[in-house]
């Protein structure tokens, strides 16, 4: 039987970052309402994978937990009862320090949760404070502990890095800092602007020049690795094979249901999606695909096969050389050379100075399919 993993979009936060672009709102007073569509939705797509087996599911947003716990809980038992699971499912929340206690902690894991993911971002409270988060690292430090009294061994935090005023040296302190603690995944994340956000307004805005960047990246993949935390994908970074089972799907083009508004997902070779529109979403009395709400595209061979080859090379598992045209060939010996990527056992791996370019590499590429 066929598997597939779910996604379900929770658009509330405290307050919104400088830098996100993601679909979310500082008003939660949408709440109920919004639990109440979710579960019809949930309803009716359980339905459409009725011969799926479910082996992921993941919370994100927004802010999971600045949802009320008991909707939360109410959600998890609507996915339980219309959908199938296999075993030992990975069940996924994201998490901001200052937004979780014991209790709410305790009771997630008890319903299921046994991943959780924090957005750290920083171990300098004043850059935390120039990019709006709302916490302070000993938050952080405190959130990851409190998981861990509450029974996650599989706690994941993210971190960023080309941040204003940010230097390679406080990188890599932000490394050693979150290494210190009992993490098993960590994603780091270069800083990408995007117009319409405030920094994307912001004429005064200065990032570290292009040659720091690099050299936050590449030295941070370093120490990670010292750390024991592997590369399996361009921002991701795990200890004893603890990947994220669910994102690991995106990139392996397998499918998945998303839930929630600005939702996306990939069912038999459609590409679907919800808009951006949180009133709309809880309006909506037809969750069925037949519904006009969806933006939907089928996937043809050849955009798969462009998928396919994009994606992969995010990832250490790397692309099959035989699927490459011939006409390829002069261009990867130079990738090769250049040591932006490796060959072994038939697969073209971008090496981390690949990893940092892979756009362009992957552009390069695709023009010559």
């Amino acid at each position: 039987m066929n598997k597939i993993g779910l996604y379900v979009h929770f658009p509330f936060c405290k307050s919104k970052c400088k830098y996100c672009d993601f679909y979310s709102l500082s008003d939660r007073s949408y709440a109920r309402q919004y639990a109440k569509a979710l579960k019809e939705q949930i309803v009716a797509f359980g339905k459409l994978a009725k011969d799926r087996v479910c082996d992921t599911v993941y919370f994100g947003g927004g802010t999971p937990t600045v949802f009320p716990t008991e909707l939360l809980l109410e959600i998890i038992d609507t996915l339980k009862e219309h959908f199938r699971f296999a075993p030992l499912p990975e069940w996924t929340i994201e998490a901001n320090p200052g937004t979780v206690t014991l209790e709410m902690l305790g009771a997630l894991r008890r319903a299921g949760i046994n991943r959780i993911s924090f957005g750290v971002q920083s171990s300098d409270d004043k850059l935390l404070s120039q990019i709006g988060r709302v916490h302070r690292y000993s938050d952080a430090v405190e959130a990851v502990y409190l998981a861990k009294t509450a029974g996650f061994d599989n706690i994941s935090v993210d971190l960023m890095y080309a941040l204003p005023a940010q230097t390679v040296e406080g990188v890599l302190c932000d490394i050693e800092q979150v290494t210190s603690l009992p993490v098993s995944h960590i994603s780091f994340y270069g800083l990408k602007v995007e117009k319409n956000t405030p920094f994307g307004r912001d004429p005064y805005l200065v990032l570290p020049k292009e040659e720091e960047q690099c050299a936050m990246y590449l030295r941070g993949v370093e120490l990670l690795a010292q750390k024991g935390y592997l590369q399996y994908e361009i921002s991701n970074f795990a200890k004893d094979g603890l990947y994220s089972r669910h994102n690991l799907r995106y990139w392996r083009r397998e499918e998945y249901l998303g839930f929630g508004a600005a939702a996306h997902s990939f069912f038999e070779n459609v590409r679907f999606s919800a808009p951006r529109d949180l009133t709309a979403y809880c309006a909506l009395d037809d969750f069925s695909l037949q519904s006009e709400f969806y933006s939907q595209s089928t996937v043809d061979e050849q955009e798969a096969f462009e998928e396919e080859l994009m994606l992969s090379l995010r990832t250490s598992d790397g692309y099959a050389i035989a699927f490459l045209p011939p006409q390829s060939k002069g261009y990867v010996t130079q990738l090769l050379t250049a040591e932006y990527a490796t060959l072994a056992d038939g697969k073209l791996r971008l090496t981390p100075k690949g990893m940092l370019v892979s756009n362009a590499i992957i552009s390069d590429l695709l023009c010559m399919l």
